[in-house]
């Protein structure tokens, strides 16, 4: 699996878990939302760090915390 997939299933997997729906990330985000559009689909293999913080800030976790899955077991 490649780091892009892993944190899109990152991302899926927050949104379930606080009731969200990627749309709902793109919108709430404060970052371009075709910036957080492509790291959620997974389209592009470039993820900008402030990206990633701005998709953290919606979920309300520290990057840290985003990472600190199994998914990233590895990387």
């Amino acid at each position: 699996m490649k780091l892009t997939e892993a944190i899109r299933y990152r991302i899926l997997d927050l949104c379930g878990e606080r009731n969200l729906t990627p749309d709902m990330v793109v919108k709430k985000a404060d970052a371009s939302p075709t910036a957080v559009a492509m790291v959620i689909s997974g389209s592009d293999d470039l993820v900008m760090l402030d990206v990633m913080q701005s998709i953290c800030d919606v979920f309300e976790i520290t990057m840290e915390e985003f990472f600190k899955c199994d998914l990233f077991i590895g990387f």
